[in-house]
Parts: structure tokens; sequence; C-alpha cells
């Protein structure tokens, strides 16, 4: 996913000056727009550290939980970071 958006990305802004350069407005505005949504897909990119998942939430409900290095999720999304580090109280008898 990385790779195909990082290509849509440099396609975009070089078309988008190709556009602009041929005084084509309404197709300048298309490629302002795909770039705007390849910037917001950009967004979707989540990096989890060791010893911690992340709970996906779309709009409230429970889509799932990730516990994989770095993965790609929907951008409306809210990720919200949980511990999985083993905590252990020992007191003295």
């Amino acid at each position: 996913m990385l790779v195909l958006l990082s290509a849509l990305l440099i396609l975009s802004i070089y078309m988008l000056v190709a556009a602009i350069q041929a005084d084509a407005g309404y197709l300048a505005l298309a490629w302002i727009v795909l770039l705007l949504v390849d910037i917001a897909c950009l967004c979707g990119f989540t990096v989890i550290n060791p010893n911690e998942a992340k709970v996906i939430q779309l709009f409230g409900v429970y889509k799932g939980s990730i516990k994989q290095r770095a993965w790609w999720v929907n951008p409306l999304t809210r990720r919200r970071r949980v511990s999985l580090r083993i905590r252990n109280f020992e007191t003295a008898s």
C-alpha cells in the first residue's frame, strides 16, 4: 500500500504541474482532488510499538485489533493504543 500511495502521490503532483502549465483548469482541479484523497489515505498508516496493540474503531464500533509492526487501516477509524506489557506486583510475605 505504501508503494502504491507513493507512486500515486508522485504521479498526481507531476500531472498537476502539467495541467497548470497547459492551462487546463478542470483537469488541474481533478488532480488536486486526487492529491488530497491520496494524502488522506496516507494518514491511514499506523505503527505499533513492541508490547503494544491498537484497537480499531469505526464510528465507535469495534472492528478489530492489530499487533503487527506496521499496518494500513481505513483513515476514518480511530486507533487506540493498548499496552500488552506484563506487570507483576510482588509483596514481601
